[in-house]
């Protein structure tokens, strides 16, 4: 092997071991994060993940209801009435970033991460 091979194994392995490391760094762990609920553009509630136990709650607007719960991490739209029931069909959702919106009810549930955590400190 010579030692231009070598170089390149070693900023290939080194790559790798950045890229890898980012996974789980980047990842939030679900203390760090809250799932936001709004109903027609108004935050009506913020909820600490995890929940101890289990969590349920119905909004309802403009005829329209929708219940959402909250279970071992996981946030979804239990049961609506809406007429196409994608929000209950866009199944659980546990990741900062990630929503579930139901456009008849304009109901928005968002995992969003603490707001005193820091992303990044920039110099």
């Amino acid at each position: 092997m010579k030692s231009g091979d070598r170089l390149l194994l070693i900023v290939i392995l080194a790559a790798f071991i950045v890229y890898g490391g980012s996974l789980f760094i980047d990842e939030k762990s679900a203390e760090q994060m809250r799932v936001e609920i709004s109903l027609n553009g108004e935050v009506l509630d913020i909820i600490d993940l995890p929940y101890a136990g289990s969590y349920e709650k119905t909004y309802r607007y403009d005829g329209y209801e929708n219940i959402v719960r909250i279970e071992e991490g996981d946030v979804y739209m239990a049961e609506a009435n809406c007429p196409s029931q994608q929000c209950v069909h866009q199944g659980k959702i546990s990741k900062v970033g990630q929503s579930i919106v139901c456009l008849p009810s304009r109901l928005v549930i968002t995992i969003i991460a603490n707001e005193t955590d820091l992303d990044a400190v920039v110099k």
